[in-house]
């Protein structure tokens, strides 16, 4: 980024001279930085180096809750980012990072209160209004969602990444007939406008599956399994449809695949663990970069080999699978819808 070169040369500034509130902030704001982009050990050593300096800085609470949270440590980065919204309470960024953790620890009803901070801090951003609004279902507050879809959409006019957003509020807050009528028409218009985006037809398909339309669900399912084989939720639905519907061999062959999705996400856990224990190398970021990419987890997958280019610039191997990461990353990116999902940061 930007801010990662000024940021590293005033910590390389750092003498043993240097005021201690000074070199805790340059040190902090480094490793911030790195951690934000995936440097993960350099973030860890700056950070830790901030840290002995003893002083509370909102960017040393805020790097090593990104730490924290990228390596499964939710716990922790709720209270690092719990520390950065003390330190610096009128960022929305901290308020937004720690929403973002409460969702991934299941607290969503905490997640809304600290999103509705951060949009009051940045009233014009459409990606917050979108975050608070998936919290808001979350919790079980359909009809608030919907307002704060509608929200999100209202000010990004003709980004067709939000357009979507009101219909999706609809689809999660329909519970009678002509809710359910209305919120069909409204998600049909939007796959039909992004046919390539599963997420929405994963949407449609939930809402079917919850009127028990099963040949309906069942259609979209499988576009969306033909489109991602990789997202383990659409195979398990797959299979609870194709039960419904009285097709056993479909639904026995759609448990295997979901199986092997779920075995997947084992390995990589157990790989990031075994990463934890002896440290990062080549051979190991490598694989868990590659059980990233089966998971469709392409951002994971280009923390990872960023990580490995790093420590090998020269392998060309790791050079190549960093560009189609990439690749991979930014298509998705691009057709994603906003604030779906806990944010990695």
């Amino acid at each position: 980024t930007a801010a990662a070169e000024p940021a590293r040369r005033a910590a390389d500034a750092v003498t043993p001279d240097t005021p201690p509130d000074t070199a805790c902030r340059a040190l902090s704001l480094a490793g911030y930085v790195a951690a934000r982009t995936g440097r993960a050990q350099q973030a860890r050593d700056l950070l830790t180096r901030a840290a002995n300096y003893g002083g509370n800085d909102v960017w040393l609470s805020m790097g090593t809750g990104i730490l924290a949270q990228r390596s499964g440590g939710i716990e922790q980065a709720v209270s690092s980012f719990t520390d950065a919204t003390r330190l610096d309470p009128r960022r929305a960024e901290c308020w937004r990072r720690l929403g973002d953790a409460l969702r991934a620890a299941v607290e969503p009803d905490l997640a809304v209160d600290a999103y509705r901070r951060a949009a009051s801090l940045s009233d014009r951003d459409p990606r917050l209004r979108s975050r608070l609004a998936e919290a808001l279902v979350e919790a079980g507050r359909h009809a608030d969602a919907v307002a704060e879809f509608r929200a999100a959409a209202a000010l990004a006019p003709g980004d067709p990444q939000f357009a979507a957003l009101p219909a999706v509020g609809l689809a999660n807050a329909a519970r009678t007939e002509a809710e359910y009528s209305e919120a069909v028409r409204q998600v049909t218009v939007a796959v039909a406008a992004r046919p390539h985006q599963t997420r929405l037809r994963t949407i449609l398909a939930n809402l079917h599956m919850r009127f028990w339309r099963w040949p309906a669900a069942r259609a979209q399912i499988e576009a969306c399994v033909a489109e991602h084989p990789e997202t383990a939720s659409n195979w398990r639905n797959l299979a609870i449809v194709a039960d419904r519907m009285g097709d056993p061999a479909a639904a026995r062959l759609a448990s295997a695949r979901f199986d092997r999705l779920v075995d997947l996400r084992i390995e990589g856990v157990h790989q990031q663990e075994r990463i934890l224990e002896v440290g990062p190398n080549v051979p190991a970021l490598a694989r868990l970069a590659a059980v990233f990419r089966q998971l469709g987890k392409t951002r994971e997958a280009v923390r990872a080999l960023e990580q490995a280019a790093s420590l090998a610039p020269d392998d060309a191997a790791v050079q190549q699978g960093l560009a189609e990461a990439r690749a991979a990353d930014a298509a998705g990116a691009a057709d994603a819808i906003p604030g779906e999902g806990p944010d990695q940061p």
